[in-house]
């Protein structure tokens, strides 16, 4: 047997303290790497939900290297050279300038995807791939905001569903590279931005905010600085982005809207058009909570997962804002009921068809959602501590109630006439000289007659 000696220990311990260091190292080039890639693919706690992953995967159109390819998406793929002649107006100048333009920046666009989906592109087929995909994007977009579909040259359901693949994390391109294809000979800066923003106003889940239009217009600019791609603009423009609340209840007992409205709190959509936008106030008698009014159709189930999935996959901080709304709307909607109140309030439009539908939606994509713990915590707060002092009251009165009864019914039953009043006094007095009678009976001393007698029978056995 080898005995081990000191310095062969030191040496193991040497090589366990290396090998620690050294996977530190690679991890640490490894989130490098990670937190270059902007155009991040969906990640694997979702994917590994067989019922989410259609919704992950373009229908009509790729965009970008990750579905690039796809014999499925053929038909569309043959429409980009065209729609890129189409898109630059037949000016043979923009286009023979595009190729240089991406170039100059395909060293980023590279770090924005994962390596293993484009090492078969060399740059310059990378660059034609951004330029024919980012013109359809652009083109496809104008023409919607101008009610120009037609000129897409696409059935009018492809044309539906090419919108919902714009909004899939994995069918994305760097926003730079848009911006640098928006060439102000085809459009002014100005109205560009008009173009994008009302593109992105009627993809939100959300409505918009009243009364904010000229202020969306001003934000509109600051909005797209630093901007990874088109689904994040989405997220953004949905999210007004604010600090965590501080967790103050573990449990929360209260469950859904029909619950809630049943101990006096009634529901009114907010001022707000963004998911933050959650607000409780309680009035002493009745409580209120505003909610943002919001927007189910057939592309809300695919727009959630995906700004979640964007959310989940992300490196930089976030609040898990959508994620956290949806848990948060999942818990409150449990029941087709629900939904039926919410749209009575108007912070619910259903174009889904069924109210089953809309209660569907939601606790599937919720059930297995872990939200963000701290946010909407002072809402919640305030909606447990309502629930709890309203159900209080309720017990006390109800006791107090109980008590009220009780002493009623004994005044009809035995202080309705006299004739029961004498009954009952009757009733005590008998009680009470029955029981003096058995109280002499068992406590009473002896009489000397008694103790005479006694002798007697004991002395000559009576």
């Amino acid at each position: 047997m080898q005995r081990l000696t000191m310095t062969d220990d030191k040496n193991s311990s040497e090589e366990w303290v290396i090998s620690i260091r050294k996977a530190g190292a690679a991890n640490m080039s490894k989130n490098f790497q990670t937190r270059k890639q902007h155009m991040r693919m969906v990640p694997e706690i979702l994917q590994a939900n067989k019922g989410f992953q259609k919704y992950f995967v373009p229908r009509v159109v790729s965009i970008g290297p990750y579905h690039h390819g796809n014999p499925m998406l053929q038909q569309v793929e043959n429409l980009k050279p065209v729609i890129a002649n189409m898109y630059v107006s037949d000016k043979v100048e923009i286009l023979q300038e595009l190729p240089a333009k991406i170039l100059e920046r395909i060293s980023e666009v590279r770090d924005c995807y994962d390596e293993g989906s484009i090492q078969n592109y060399n740059d310059e087929s990378l660059a034609q791939m951004m330029i024919l995909d980012g013109c359809f994007v652009l083109f496809y977009i104008r023409c919607v905001h101008y009610s120009n579909e037609d000129d897409l040259g696409m059935k009018s359901v492809y044309i539906a569903l090419a919108q919902q693949d714009l909004f899939l994390l994995e069918n994305q391109l760097p926003y730079f590279v848009l911006k640098d294809l928006m060439d102000e000979r085809i459009l002014k800066k100005k109205d560009w931005m008009t173009v994008m923003r009302s593109f992105i106003g009627m993809n939100r889940v959300t409505k918009k905010e009243r009364g904010r239009e000229q202020e969306e217009e001003e934000e509109e600019e600051e909005e797209d600085v630093g901007v990874s791609h088109l689904l994040e603009l989405l997220r953004k423009r949905m999210v007004d982005y604010q600090d965590s609340d501080i967790l103050q209840f573990n449990r929360y007992t209260y469950r859904n809207i029909k619950e809630l409205m049943a101990v006096g709190i009634q529901i009114k959509p907010s001022d707000s058009g963004s998911l933050t936008g959650i607000r409780f106030h309680s009035h002493g008698s009745y409580a209120t909570m505003a909610l943002p009014a919001i927007i189910v159709n057939n592309s809300t189930k695919s727009k959630f997962l995906n700004l979640i999935a964007d959310e989940m996959s992300s490196d930089e901080p976030n609040e898990l804002w959508v994620t956290s709304y949806v848990c948060f709307l999942s818990k409150l909607i449990s029941h087709p009921d629900d939904v039926k109140m919410l749209s009575s309030a108007k912070i619910l439009d259903n174009f889904l068809g069924s109210d089953d539908e809309v209660s569907n939606l939601f606790q599937e994509i919720g059930g297995d959602l872990v939200p963000n713990p701290c946010a909407y915590a002072d809402v919640r707060y305030d909606i447990q501590l309502y629930y709890n002092e309203t159900l209080s009251s309720w017990l006390t009165q109800f006791r107090r109630y109980k008590t009220k009864v009780y002493r009623s019914q004994l005044m009809d039953d035995y202080f309705k006439n006299p004739w029961s009043i004498l009954a009952l006094g009757g009733a005590i007095l008998a009680l009470f000289f029955t029981g003096v009678q058995a109280y002499f009976q068992i406590w009473s001393s002896p009489s000397e007659c008694e103790g005479l007698c006694n002798y007697i029978k004991t002395t000559h056995r009576i």
